[in-house]
């Protein structure tokens, strides 16, 4: 007859270890997440117009606007 060994080991296996380098990339997916919704809804900033004019630059878009091409950008991206 065989003798069962019903001790417990306590070896650690590598499922059980944690090092930095998963805690990093969890981070940064989380945060990714958590971004998302503010990078979908970023294209609200833009002028609905054809002629973007600040105090450091001036610029025109193809498009029928800023509104219409950050839309189209960030619906792309």
């Amino acid at each position: 007859m065989i003798k069962q060994n019903n001790k417990l080991n306590t070896k650690i296996t590598d499922q059980q270890q944690t090092d930095s380098k998963s805690i990093f990339v969890g981070g940064v997916v989380a945060l990714f997440i958590g971004i998302t919704p503010f990078l979908f809804y970023s294209y609200k900033s833009f002028p609905d117009l054809k002629v973007w004019e600040t105090s450091l630059f001036t610029s025109t878009t193809d498009f029928y606007s800023w509104f219409d091409f950050a839309w189209y950008f960030v619906n792309k991206f």
